[in-house]
């Protein structure tokens, strides 16, 4: 089964459904994030974060972005013909999004592109695809070590009690599960073609990994660290990217890249799909759980679809091809007007 039993009680959001929240977008070819009140839709500022926002995390009014001076290169790309990395420009952002600002980079990795923070707030989990491993870094900027995964790490998830790290490798087509007090890895095992993002269920008993050239959503049971169930995703050639699992666990929201979709994946197997922007990215789910945003690398908004009927209900331009979306609480003393989409 793709979702397991449904006996257990979900748990409950980590944010509450309110009034307002803020809605963050890393366009990584114009080095700045577009930052929205939501549900009014209003885009408040384009701010200046770094070289190639990509990946981004947050905890409480604490933004981190995943920066890169990496040169943008598609999968077939010769790299020996690319200029040379400004490696200079890697890091993890610090961004306070009350002062709507950068007040730090949290060096020590190389080319990151998704990262994960402990549910804690103390730990950034960063995958470093220029050295094969996944560093461990303080939010103070303390450096925790860094554990060997397999070639090309990217997708990167804590699970809800924050004791298993998940990193999924796009070159050894594996998931690595490191237990993240010893840092030590407990089980690596192939997940699909090609793996890319990976997120937990809610209550943390299933993980869920997009194999982008396997076309599949693969679901894994968290006790025994196995995969459960291989889902091809429906439309014209999907290429599996980012995932958004519901507050209920009872669906996953998948983007398929290329394929130019959102798609959601019940928990009895069946699916919808709408069409969104082109090269749908990130992913990430309202508050409340009634809209779903994509991230459009291409044509440079975002879609806001209503999770109930699959619908598109608007667009948002943003920068510069947007890779990642994040949602985070409205800051103290943010008013935003509250529409319905």
């Amino acid at each position: 089964l793709l979702f397991g039993c449904d006996q257990h009680k979900p748990a409950e959001p980590k944010q509450a459904a309110a009034g307002c929240w803020r809605l963050y977008a890393a366009n990584e070819l114009s080095d700045d994030i577009t930052v929205i009140d939501e549900p009014s839709h209003k885009v408040v500022g384009t701010v200046k974060v770094g070289k190639r926002p990509r990946g981004m995390a947050i905890s409480g009014n604490t933004l981190y972005i995943a920066l890169s001076g990496w040169p943008i290169a598609g999968p077939a790309t010769d790299e020996d013909k690319l200029p040379p990395p400004d490696k200079s420009a890697d890091g993890i952002g610090v961004f306070d999004t009350a002062q709507m600002k950068i007040v730090k980079v949290l060096h020590g990795v190389s080319n990151p592109e998704q990262l994960a923070i402990s549910p804690d707030g103390s730990m950034v989990y960063s995958p470093d695809e220029d050295a094969a491993v996944v560093h461990f870094i303080g939010t103070d900027g303390s450096d925790h070590g860094a554990v060997k995964v397999a070639p090309e790490p990217e997708g990167v998830a804590i699970s809800p009690d924050g004791k298993q790290l998940y990193v999924t490798s796009e070159g050894g087509g594996t998931v690595t599960v490191i237990d993240t007090a010893s840092q030590k890895v407990i089980k690596s095992f192939s997940a699909g073609d090609r793996p890319r993002s990976v997120t937990f269920s809610p209550d943390g008993k299933r993980a869920y990994v997009s194999s982008e050239l396997g076309g599949q959503l693969i679901a894994i049971d968290t006790a025994t660290q196995s995969m459960t169930a291989k889902t091809p995703i429906t439309g014209d050639a999907p290429k599996p990217m980012g995932l958004a699992v519901a507050a209920d666990g009872k669906a996953v929201f998948v983007s398929t890249g290329r394929g130019g979709t959102l798609v959601r994946v019940n928990q009895d197997g069946s699916q919808k799909a709408v069409a969104v922007g082109a090269r749908p990215w990130g992913i990430a789910l309202s508050p409340d759980g009634k809209l779903v945003y994509t991230a459009n690398g291409q044509s440079n908004d975002l879609t806001i679809v209503a999770s109930g009927d699959m619908k598109e209900v608007g667009r948002i331009k943003s920068g510069g091809r947007p890779w990642g979306v994040k949602v985070g609480p409205a800051p103290p003393g943010t008013a935003c007007k509250v529409t319905n989409p």
